[in-house]
């Protein structure tokens, strides 16, 4: 199994200032391999911590850890050590504001959102990665209660609708030929027969003759991806986040921690910015992007594209 390493962890630990023997309320929206939330734990020692994942095996996951690390569990979500309590939920981080509410927690300190994908996940998470040809595409973080998979999208989806996503989402505007090309043989081959695995669309993909392998490569992530992103909601996920950080960060100096991969997301949390800006009262601040260090791009290159946006209340 790969293992996957947190990026930008830590400048993430960096933002957190820890200013006397208070509780700090710390939210991890997306708690994946658990990388930043342990390290949380290590930093600070009085801490009231809540973990967001809708993938049940992240989930399952954390628990081991906390059980091995002597944390005691108190009920189904909570479990305390010392000055350590951890709410563990496996929930899309658009519950987040609902679940502090059940809990009547009326604000945080600080709230961390990394919008990656976890290495592991590609090798138990059908069709999330080109490389695995045999896979269905499915790409569904949670089978539960999202019925859409990439399959039904490939296959049934308007090819004008497919060409936007792959425009907004994948960043393709820049392969203007390859992409029209793209869309062409989609539609001649879902006339032929369903695009049913990785290898299928894999193979549309080749089709297209890149001049370099470097290139087809890159084609096809940006093809995933906007698929993985279309079938998870997850640009409609952050506008849901974004849009309820006003009401739980309250305090001046409390701070949204907001790690983004690719074009899309910057842009929702750059319209975020500008809803701010034309109010007539500046609740935000919004810090110069943080991105990964030299030491950092060395050791893990899926951190390349990595940014971190820190959103801080002042007023």
């Amino acid at each position: 199994m790969n293992k996957h390493k947190s990026v930008l962890l830590n400048e993430v630990l960096n933002e957190i200032v820890i200013q006397d023997d208070n509780p700090v309320f710390v939210v991890d929206s997306t708690l994946g391999s658990g990388g930043h939330s342990k390290a949380i734990l290590e930093k600070v020692k009085n801490l009231h911590l809540f973990c967001f994942d809708i993938d049940q095996v992240a989930i399952n996951r954390f628990l081991i850890y906390l059980k091995e690390s002597n944390f005691t569990q108190q009920n189904d979500y909570l479990w305390e050590k010392d000055k350590q309590k951890i709410y563990v939920f496996n929930n899309n981080f658009t519950d987040v504001y609902t679940k502090l509410q059940e809990l009547n927690i009326k604000k945080v300190k600080y709230l961390l959102a990394d919008l990656g994908w976890a290495e592991d996940q590609k090798e138990y998470i059908q069709g999330l990665s080109f490389e695995r040809l045999e896979d269905f595409l499915d790409m569904r973080l949670d089978k539960t209660h999202n019925q859409v998979t990439a399959f039904q999208i490939i296959n049934y989806g308007s090819l004008k609708k497919l060409k936007q996503f792959f425009i907004e989402y994948g960043d393709l505007h820049r392969e203007g030929d390859k992409l029209n090309q793209f869309i062409k043989l989609l539609g001649q081959k879902r006339l032929e027969s369903n695009i049913k695995t990785v290898a299928d669309l894999v193979n549309i993909i080749k089709v297209l003759n890149f001049r370099f392998k470097a290139d087809q490569v890159s084609f096809c992530a940006r093809v995933f991806q906007t698929l993985r992103i279309a079938v998870n909601m997850e640009l409609e996920n952050l506008r849901v986040l974004l849009n309820f950080l006003p009401s739980i960060l309250l305090e001046i100096g409390s701070k949204a921690m907001i790690i983004t991969f690719h074009s899309g997301e910057q842009k929702i949390i750059q319209q975020f910015k500008n809803s701010l800006l034309n109010k007539k009262t500046q609740l935000f601040t919004f810090h110069e992007l943080i991105r990964p260090s030299v030491d950092e791009l060395r050791n893990n290159i899926s951190s390349r594209s990595a940014q971190l946006n820190v959103i801080e209340r002042i007023k």
